[in-house]
């Protein structure tokens, strides 16, 4: 399987304003510029990167890193910095005196795992005064290895009609316990618009490869590269044992679900454990204390080894203990994964 994303950030200048992205001279998509790990250009008012995808978590948050000290040499000046808070107030001026693909919302159709229907932001981008980003998690498979054996468990992702179950599943085990540690006003109104329960796209990547990208985890798995770590672990482990967990879904009433994560209401009552990444105790215990890990964008200056991953910095950095069951627990049922 391959994992890849393109995340978005905001410009904040010196003084923490937004910036519009074209303000600093990043291109628009047609004028992609390449980068260390991919690709930097402007999706409207913020700066999206296009990560080139891999099958290792650390080799994908080493792309992003990459690609996020070049931007930054690239395009800020004096004290701007990169931010990865979800929905930011902008100056309507700005947008006004934009280039044509400023002056609206870029965003293509998505589509909601739970109704089944397409979704598009309602609102209007001259008018509407807040912007916000998103993280972006792709998966894909490749024909050719599902047809010669290689990551036969995700045959399934050669069929879009398994999609929806799966990004549901994703909501559970992984949007859940990401709206607990990154709980805060900016999170619930970037879901106004966008990056609600279950949104999704189906995405066809080349002619041999296929996937979707799940739209509901904000910009903030991109903090640190423990982080991203952990969501990509999680995702690539609810996937691969998609034919076992897929029954969980009729566990508990996906209502609850959407709620938890578009409002933060009864977040904590809906987590789960999963195996060598997380416990309800270890999710409410970082939710209540607010590393700054979780909220500030630390992954651009990083000089450790990007191989410490999330169950290292949960115990050598948070100085926390870690859970490494031999099962996965579901609404109280055990599940052998």
């Amino acid at each position: 399987m391959f994992l890849g994303t393109d995340p978005e950030f905001f410009i904040l200048d010196k003084n923490g304003k937004p910036v519009p992205a074209h303000l600093r001279g990043v291109p628009d998509k047609t004028k992609k510029r390449f980068v260390r790990g991919g690709s930097v250009f402007r999706d409207g008012y913020a700066v999206e990167l296009n990560i080139i995808p891999t099958g290792c978590r650390e080799k994908l948050a080493l792309n992003v890193k990459t690609a996020l000290q070049d931007a930054r040499k690239s395009f800020l000046k004096g004290g701007d910095r990169f931010s990865t808070i979800p929905t930011v107030p902008i100056d309507l001026a700005d947008i006004r005196k934009g280039p044509p693909d400023v002056r609206e919302f870029g965003c293509e159709p998505s589509f909601d795992a739970y109704d089944l229907q397409v979704k598009s932001p309602l609102a209007d981008a001259l008018t509407y005064p807040w912007r916000s980003i998103g993280g972006h998690m792709h998966f894909s498979v490749n024909k050719l290895d599902i047809k010669s054996g290689y990551d036969k468990e995700l045959a399934w992702m050669l069929k879009p009609a398994n999609y929806p179950t799966a990004v549901r599943l994703l909501d559970l085990f992984l949007g859940i316990p990401l709206t607990c540690l990154h709980h805060r006003p900016a999170q619930y109104a970037r879901r106004r618009l966008y990056g609600q329960a279950g949104e999704f796209r189906p995405q066809t990547y080349n002619e041999n490869s296929t996937g979707f990208e799940y739209r509901t985890p904000g910009p903030e798995i991109w903090n640190h590269h423990a982080i991203s770590g952990m969501a990509f672990g999680v995702a690539r482990w609810v996937l691969k044992n998609f034919n076992v967990l897929r029954p969980t879904l009729d566990l508990f009433d996906p209502d609850r679900v959407r709620v938890a994560i578009n409002t933060g209401k009864g977040r904590f009552a809906l987590l789960q454990t999963v195996n060598s990444f997380y416990t309800p105790a270890l999710i409410k215990y970082l939710a209540l204390h607010k590393r700054p890990t979780l909220f500030s964008l630390a992954l651009p200056n990083e000089t450790g080894f990007m191989s410490i991953a999330w169950p290292e910095h949960v115990r050598n950095i948070w100085k926390l203990p870690t859970l490494r069951p031999t099962q996965t627990v579901v609404f109280g049922n055990v599940l052998s994964v």
